[in-house]
């Protein structure tokens, strides 16, 4: 048998003495100002331009909900021409890069939508979720985690949900119970795969003993 390493000596620490190991360190929820920068900047338009951003904006949700994400960026592309620092346009904007496959561009665009959404929870849960995804499917596992966590804080159920299983000491748990229930859940289909292979006079016997012994 090959020797265990630190690493598996250290997983085997945690499970078995567990209140010996403080938990990982919780996401702080990002500072939050009492005005966004977003909404600064959407305060100071005309009502003409807030008006044209926000027409240019539903354009662009219904193209990219109608399959046509190239022309949604287009769109929002437009309205930010008008105000460049209106955090749901990067957000929405970064969906539809996504959809396109253009992860380095949708993430900048989150990080804008981040930085100047700062003070609109709503916007921030969903900047937050969405980069999350992001980084899981760039493959950045802590960054995903961490922006699940605070979108979770911030209040969006799915990524409340997503930061359990994402989170390791979770995973590291779940495989264990997998491998202490293998063993009952294999006998029990074994029990189950028997009795079904049993004749049918057999199986009626079996039964009318059953209820004899109940009586």
């Amino acid at each position: 048998m090959a020797a265990s390493t630190q690493r598996d000596n250290h997983i085997l620490d945690l499970i078995f003495n567990p209140g010996s190991h403080p938990a990982p360190p919780a996401v702080p929820l990002p500072a939050q100002p009492e005005e966004s920068i977003s909404s600064k900047a959407v305060a100071a338009l005309s009502a003409d331009q807030e008006s044209q951003m926000r027409q240019r904006e539903a354009e662009g949700i219904k193209l990219a909900e109608a399959g046509q994400p190239s022309a949604a960026v287009d769109q929002f592309t437009l309205a930010l021409a008008i105000c460049d620092k209106y955090a749901s346009l990067y957000n929405n904007r970064a969906q539809a890069l996504r959809l396109l496959g253009k992860n380095d561009e949708a993430l900048a665009d989150l990080n804008c939508a981040i930085e100047y959404g700062t003070g609109e929870a709503f916007v921030l849960k969903q900047a937050y979720t969405q980069r999350a995804v992001l980084y899981k499917a760039m493959g950045n596992q802590d960054a995903a985690l961490a922006d699940f966590e605070t979108a979770g804080k911030l209040g969006s159920d799915v990524a409340r949900v997503a930061a359990v299983r994402e989170n390791p000491f979770a995973q590291m748990c779940n495989a264990i119970m997998d491998q202490v229930m293998a063993p009952y859940k294999q006998a029990l289909a074994e029990s189950n795969g028997a009795a079904a292979a049993l004749p049918p006079a057999t199986k009626r016997a079996r039964t009318a003993g059953e209820d004899e012994m109940q009586q």
